[in-house]
C-alpha cells in the first residue's frame, strides 16, 4: 500500500487536496453514472479489502484514460495512489478500484487524463467506508421505540442505508417506515398522503431509539472496523408476515423488501440481528414458532448465498398488561432452544432491561442490549477472546444440605455471576405452573458460575424450575460483562 501525506493550511483549517483540471484546456465533463455514492459502506472480503466498481461518461472526444485515488478524510493520507479505471471509449468508461482496505471515511478522487497527461476533468465521492454490513430485522423492539432522550450519538464510522434508499451517517431513529419505497411498510398510503404523513411523523416523533446504533459503535470501538446498518424491521409483525415464501411479492412482503435491500447494498453482509416474537405469543402461532423461525434462518442463508451467515437474536422481554398472554413463556423457551440447536446463531437476554412503555425497551436499555449483541458477535464472529457468550444453562444438580438444595450451573459466564441485592427470578412450579412457594433463599455460589437454590421441603413429583416466569418477572442476574441470564422453563427437577 502506498502512503503519502499531502495537506494545505488555509485560514486555520487543514484541507484535503483535490485534483483540478488543467486551466489551459477547454472545459469538459466527467460523470459517474453507476458506482459508489456518498456515505456508502462496502462489505469487506476475507482479505480485509473491497473492490469498488464504476461506470461513467464524458463529453471529451479524444483519447483519454480515467484514474482514481483513495484519500482518508480523517488522516489526510493517500491510502491508494492514482490507479487506472479504464479508457474513455465513445464517451463511456468503466473500471474497478481494487483492494481498497477496510477503513475510512474515504474520498475517491477521479480524473480524466488526455494523451499528454493533462487533467481534463475531475469528480469525487466522499465519506465512503469499507467494513461490515449488518441487517436489522424483526418487529418494534428492533425497529426502535425508546424515547428520543439521551440517545446514542452518531459516529463517523457507522453509516446506515436508510429506508429512503440513501446512505448517511447513522442517527436515531434508524427506521422511518414512511420513507420506504416498499408498500409493505405503509400499506394503503401512497403519493401526497404518504409524503405528508411521513413529514408529520418526523416532526412529532418522540420515540424510536433502538439497539442497532449502540451495537455498531461497540463493534467499531473494539475492532476499528467501520459498520454499515441496513434497517428492515417493522413493528407488530409476526413470523407469518416474515414468511420467506412471500419473497416473490417483492416490496409487498417484509421478506421480499429485506431481500431487495440486501441486493441494493451489494449482495453481501456480515450478519443479521433479529428481535421478534411478541406477535407470535398466541394460541395459533406459538406452537409453530420454532419451525417458522428455523425455516426463516434457512431461507435467509440460502437467498443470501451464505450457508453460515451469523444470525443473532434477542429473547423477548417483559410486557405489563392486564391481558392474558399464556404463550409468552413458550416463545421465550422456543427461542432459547433455537439458539442451542441452530448453528452459527446466538441469543441475548432482555429480561432485566427497563421499559419506556408497557412492552418496549427503554433507550438506556437499548444501549445495554446493543452492547450485549456486540459482546456475543465479537466473540463468535470477530474472534475476540476477551469475552464469552454469556451465561447459558448447563445443568441442575441436587446437593446435600440440612434443607433441600439445588445448584443451577451455567456455562459461558464472563468471570462471575453478579446481582444487585438479592438474586431474583427463579421459581418452582407444579404441572399447572402454580408457584409451589418452596424457595426461600437464592445465592450466587462461591465459584461464581452457579446459583444455589434453597428449599424448605422436597418438591413434589412433576415439579419444574423456571427462570423469568410470566409476563413481568423481576430478574436481576447478569455476569460481570452485563450478559444476563436468559429465561428458561419448564425444566423438570
Amino acid at each position: 500500500m502506498h502512503l503519502s501525506f499531502r495537506r494545505f493550511l488555509i485560514g486555520g483549517w487543514l484541507l484535503l487536496p483535490s485534483a483540478s483540471p488543467s486551466p489551459a484546456t477547454e472545459p469538459c465533463t466527467l460523470t459517474v453514472t453507476s458506482g459508489p455514492v456518498a456515505y456508502q459502506v462496502f462489505q469487506r472480503c476475507e482479505r480485509n479489502v473491497a473492490d469498488l466498481s464504476f461506470e461513467g461518461t464524458s463529453d471529451f472526444h479524444r483519447p483519454a484514460i480515467v484514474q482514481a485515488c483513495v484519500i482518508n478524510m480523517l488522516t489526510f493520507l493517500t491510502v491508494q495512489d492514482w490507479q487506472p479505471l479504464g479508457a474513455l471509449t465513445d464517451g463511456y468508461w468503466q473500471g474497478a478500484l481494487k483492494n481498497v482496505p477496510a477503513g475510512g471515511p474515504y474520498r475517491i478522487e477521479i480524473r480524466l487524463l488526455d494523451a499528454e497527461k493533462n487533467i481534463r476533468a475531475t469528480a469525487s465521492i466522499e465519506h465512503l467506508l469499507v467494513g461490515d454490513l449488518w441487517i436489522l430485522a424483526g418487529q418494534s423492539n428492533m425497529q426502535g421505540a425508546g424515547e428520543l432522550v439521551d440517545v446514542e450519538l452518531p459516529s463517523l464510522l457507522v453509516h446506515s442505508y436508510g429506508m429512503n434508499e440513501r446512505w448517511s451517517i447513522a442517527a436515531e431513529p434508524l427506521h422511518w417506515l414512511m420513507d420506504s419505497i416498499d408498500p409493505v411498510h405503509h400499506p394503503g398510503l401512497d403519493g401526497e398522503r404518504l409524503r405528508r404523513d411521513g413529514e408529520s411523523q418526523k416532526k412529532s416523533a418522540v420515540a424510536g431509539a433502538g439497539c442497532g446504533l449502540p451495537f455498531a459503535k461497540e463493534l467499531v470501538k473494539t475492532t476499528g472496523v467501520p459498520i454499515g446498518l441496513i434497517p428492515c424491521a417493522h413493528g407488530g409483525t409476526s413470523m407469518t408476515q416474515w414468511d420467506p415464501d412471500k419473497k416473490n411479492e417483492a416490496g409487498h412482503s417484509l421478506y421480499g423488501s429485506m431481500l431487495r435491500r440486501f441486493h441494493a447494498v451489494g449482495g453481501k453482509v456480515k450478519g443479521l440481528l433479529w428481535y421478534q416474537g411478541e406477535s407470535d405469543a398466541n394460541r395459533g402461532d406459538a406452537p409453530q414458532f420454532h419451525d417458522r423461525f428455523s425455516r426463516f434462518i434457512e431461507a435467509v442463508r440460502r437467498d443470501f448465498n451464505a450457508p453460515e451467515l451469523p444470525v443473532y437474536f434477542a429473547q423477548i422481554s417483559r410486557i405489563v398488561t392486564k391481558d392474558a398472554f399464556p404463550y409468552w413463556d413458550d416463545i421465550r423457551e422456543q427461542q432459547r432452544l433455537c439458539a442451542a440447536e441452530i448453528p452459527h446463531c446466538g441469543m441475548v437476554s432482555t429480561l432485566d432491561l427497563p421499559l419506556d412503555d408497557p412492552v418496549h425497551i427503554s433507550t438506556p436499555g437499548h444501549k445495554r442490549l446493543g452492547k450485549r449483541f456486540a459482546r456475543l458477535v465479537l466473540q463468535h464472529v470477530y474472534g475476540k477472546t476477551e469475552w464469552t457468550h454469556g451465561p447459558t444453562l448447563d445443568y441442575i444438580l441436587p446437593l446435600p444440605s440440612r434443607f433441600k438444595r439445588y445448584q443451577v450451573h451455567f456455562k459461558g459466564v464472563n468471570r462471575k455471576l453478579v446481582a444487585v441485592d438479592r438474586p431474583s427470578g427463579f421459581s418452582l412450579r407444579d404441572q399447572n405452573e402454580s408457584d409451589l412457594g418452596l424457595l426461600y433463599k437464592t445465592l450466587i455460589s462461591s465459584d461464581g458460575k452457579s446459583i444455589d437454590l434453597f428449599l424448605y421441603d422436597q418438591p413434589p413429583p412433576g415439579s419444574c424450575l423456571w427462570y423469568g416466569y410470566g409476563l413481568d418477572p423481576y430478574c436481576n442476574i447478569t455476569d460481570a460483562e452485563d450478559m444476563a441470564l436468559a429465561a428458561f422453563g419448564p425444566i423438570p427437577l
